[in-house]
């Protein structure tokens, strides 16, 4: 694989990628601690795209430490697939446009341009499931219990879901590890022991999990720690980060159901090197969904906001389902570095996200555009943002509030003959807008318990409930404690 996050260093500047989610600490490397509270709040990702005028504006007057930021910017910006700034040296970053082009050939190739149906498209159901009103449990329902973790599972089969939702990461040694984050969060998880006592990488918290091997990921107590925006959510002390087959053996002692699964492929478009490639990801995929059987492999959703995943998913293993994740954040290129768009304010041209499509090639409303967009890649879902990035309200029926997720968008998606499944549904008015208004197909949401009860009240159709001991039973035997 391409050398990921901390492999390298500038032979002129000695730069700890592995700091760049530490601020704070990545100044103090650089011997520019004095500027920390210049950049407080600031993501590395932005910083680097600063200029001099930009650095001036941040209170670093010293033109030397700005001389010396702007150098290892650069570094950081060619190290990390990053666009260039004017004045970068030729050759110093990684031509994006390249892996657009790359995936763009293959959409050529796999038979997958962009054509227009004037009739409908019959979306086939296959599911024992797909009797449910689909209810899925965002990254196992973080509202109730720790996020990505078996105990969240557990919650979220005990009481009804239709889909378990979440996220795989793909570890140094090829391991696909249920974790949201291109890093381990401070946040969420906490260090225990290393696996050796002068491994250099140590602590674990805060590196890219690109960088780390799974005996280094199950060191990590990642049940402890409750998210301050979910302050009513169970921890379980100790809980150690589950392996997507340990995630697929828990649901298979714990239910005869046949649960959904909707998994993401955390990819990152933008930044290539944060994460393991599109091929890694899909080698590891299929390594662990062929052996399953195609009974198991119908109850998988493969989804990904990088695009490119879900073109090789369909050329690697055109069975399974996948969904398109998008955002008025990832639709177009941004405005400048660092500068996303969204509906109102946006740039133009292919975005990194969307395997080299330009949305605006397509006709109709942004919605539309969007619908026809996900089709073009032989997507079988759509999941876009309930919310744009533009509104400046949280919930329907305020002021400013602006929805992402049209009538507009999901009529022209069932035409296609796609579903519709927003993400993240958080709000009681705002789920009544989307099922009762626009006619969604389903919603992710954090709070899976207070939003069946909802369904229930509405007359939708909702899946039974699990067995509580025998749940319990199952986590108990396969939760995984750190000592």
């Amino acid at each position: 694989m391409p050398s990921a996050a901390g492999s390298g260093s500038n032979p002129d500047e000695a730069i700890d990628l592995s700091l760049l989610g530490d601020v704070p600490a990545w100044l103090r490397s650089l011997r520019l601690h004095k500027y920390t509270p210049n950049f407080e709040h600031s993501h590395w990702k932005d910083m680097v795209m600063l200029d001099d005028a930009g650095l001036e504006a941040k209170g670093v007057g010293a033109l030397g430490a700005r001389r010396k930021l702007l150098k290892v910017f650069e570094t950081v910006r060619g190290k990390m697939g990053m666009p260039s700034m004017p004045g970068d040296g030729a050759g110093s970053t990684k031509d994006a446009g390249s892996v657009s082009m790359l995936f763009a050939t293959a959409l050529l190739a796999a038979s997958i341009a962009a054509p227009v149906f004037s009739s409908p498209v019959p979306a086939e159901k296959r599911w024992a499931f797909s009797q449910y009103f689909d209810l899925q449990a965002h990254r196992g329902g973080r509202g109730h219990v720790v996020e990505n973790t078996l105990p969240a599972f557990a919650d979220s089969l005990n009481n009804g879901v239709t889909s378990l939702e979440m996220d795989v990461g793909l570890t140094k040694d090829g391991h696909l590890i249920v974790w949201h984050d291109e890093q381990i969060d401070p946040l969420k998880c906490q260090d225990t022991i290393p696996v050796a006592t002068d491994d250099p990488i140590f602590p674990y918290v805060g590196k890219y999990l690109a960088n780390l091997t799974l005996a280094q990921v199950k060191t990590l107590d990642c049940g402890s720690v409750r998210l301050d925006g979910f302050p009513l959510a169970v921890t379980v002390p100790g809980t150690k980060l589950a392996t997507l087959e340990e995630m697929f053996d828990f649901v298979a002692c714990a239910t005869d159901a046949p649960v959904l699964f909707n998994i993401e492929s955390k990819v990152d478009g933008d930044f290539h090197n944060l994460t393991r490639s599109p091929e890694d990801f899909m080698e590891a995929l299929t390594a662990v969904y062929k052996p399953m059987g195609c009974a198991m492999l119908d109850r998988i959703t493969h989804q990904s906001f990088d695009w490119r995943m879900l073109v090789l998913s369909k050329i690697a293993m055109p069975e399974l389902r996948t969904s398109a994740l998008c955002s008025d954040a990832n639709l177009w290129k941004p405005l400048g570095p660092g500068r996303y768009g969204n509906l109102t304010t946006h740039g133009s041209g292919p975005s990194n996200w969307l395997a080299g499509i330009d949305i605006d090639s397509f006709p109709g409303t942004v919605g539309e555009k969007v619908a026809l967009a996900a089709h073009s890649i032989k997507a079988d879902f759509l999941s876009p943002s309930a919310t744009s990035a533009a509104s400046t309200a949280s919930d329907v029926g305020m002021s400013g509030y602006i929805p992402f997720t049209t009538k507009a968008m999901v009529d022209k998606a069932h035409l296609l003959g796609l579903q519709v499944k927003p993400w993240t549904t958080n709000r009681l008015n705002q789920i009544d807008f989307l099922v009762n208004e626009v006619g969604v197909d389903g919603l992710i949401t954090d709070f899976p318990r207070d939003v069946r009860l909802w369904a229930i009240q509405q007359g939708l159709n909702v899946a039974p409930l699990g067995n509580e001991n025998r749940v319990k039973q199952c986590l108990k035997k396969h939760n995984q404690l750190t000592q």
